[in-house]
């Protein structure tokens, strides 16, 4: 936004951005016509979640525990919700 506000044109944003210019220029005509909230993205239609957000905070939160190799840390603690699920606990 701060771009286009300095004069650039859309097809110079987009290469700049990565993005093709239709999406580019969409994106400058949402902020016109709705301002801060045309940069949330909207509801999207199509199955709902699987994950709740309290086991995707734990995702997150395990892959930041080891960032080298995240998955042995995801392995990690899925063996162990696994026994434990087998153990009868939550």
């Amino acid at each position: 936004m701060l771009l286009s506000a300095q004069g650039r044109a859309i097809a110079e944003l987009a290469q700049i951005l990565g993005a093709e210019r239709d999406s580019v220029g969409r994106w400058l005509s949402h902020w016109e016509e709705d301002g801060v909230v045309a940069l949330c993205d909207a509801p999207r239609p199509g199955r709902p979640r699987r994950v709740a957000p309290e086991e995707e905070a734990a995702l997150v939160d395990a892959a930041q525990a080891n960032p080298a190799n995240p998955r042995a840390e995801l392995a990690k603690r899925g063996s162990q919700r696994r026994r434990a699920t087998r153990l009868g606990r939550p």
